[in-house]
């Protein structure tokens, strides 16, 4: 619904302590996708963030001038994107000081991913976990204090527990396999 749409862009804005006059969203992410409809335009139009529109993120010399010109301070992708930003020959040509975070989901962030894209910036790079019901965001890892390997904790406003996978009733103990259930006001209908 467009309550949940909204629901996670306030959400996320906390999260992000978004500065309004600051801020600038560089959108490498498709609208047709829920984390680019959400992070990258929903949360900034809520913040009045300015967005700079990447219509192909391959093309990482576009990216780059980009951040460089507009002074981007927020970067949401994927690993593989961060990946390629990192591995860019040409990268240190460009003034990338102005980055204050990325956040990284979709996929596994790599630590050595993570860690070379704080060198390079100085800014700082956070794993998010969520899915297109919890329209996306559900966890994210605080921008202050980021941990390898984490998804973090849920996002304000959200509960989060691990289920047995046979009867979903179970809650699991810390360190036991089970199944995610999320409840927010993110969360789609139908669901917890």
């Amino acid at each position: 619904t467009h309550r949940n749409l909204v629901s996670n862009a306030t959400l996320l804005n906390i999260w992000a302590k978004s500065k309004e006059a600051e801020d600038v969203l560089i959108a490498v992410m498709p609208y047709f996708h829920i984390y680019g409809l959400t992070v990258g335009m929903n949360t900034c139009i809520a913040n009045a963030v300015t967005i700079v529109l990447i219509p192909n993120p391959r093309d990482m010399v576009h990216v780059l001038k980009s951040i460089e010109k507009h002074r981007v301070t927020y970067y949401p992708g994927v690993p593989t994107m961060f990946v390629g930003f990192n591995n860019f020959p040409d990268r240190d040509q460009y003034d990338l000081t102005s980055l204050r975070f990325a956040v990284s989901a979709a996929a596994p962030l790599p630590p050595e991913v993570q860690e070379r894209f704080e060198v390079i910036t100085g800014g700082k790079m956070v794993e998010a976990y969520g899915l297109t019901e919890t329209s996306p965001a559900a966890t994210m890892d605080p921008i202050d204090h980021p941990r390898p390997h984490s998804i973090g904790v849920p996002v304000p406003d959200t509960d989060l527990k691990i289920v047995d996978v046979e009867t979903g009733t179970r809650e699991m103990a810390v360190g036991e396999v089970g199944e995610i259930i999320i409840k927010g006001p993110q969360v789609m209908k139908g669901y917890w």
